[in-house]
């Protein structure tokens, strides 16, 4: 059982906060779903997923890297 402060916070435990990698500054979600909430993390892409796609390649991945290895 848990209680809250007069500021309506509720401390994570640590168990909690440590299998789930929760570090102070990291955003939660909680959802309800009618009967309990669920505490979750935002799913992030990658750092370097947003940048998928973004380099256009005439001939392709392929040759791109051949070419890089001084192989065409």
């Amino acid at each position: 059982m848990f209680r809250i402060t007069s500021k309506g916070q509720v401390t994570i435990p640590k168990a909690v906060r440590d299998k789930m990698g929760l570090v102070p500054g990291v955003e939660v979600t909680f959802e309800w779903d009618g009967k309990y909430f669920r505490l979750g993390k935002p799913v992030r892409t990658g750092n370097l997923d947003r940048w998928k796609g973004a380099l256009k390649l005439k001939d392709g991945v392929d040759a791109f890297v051949d070419g890089m290895r001084g192989e065409r």
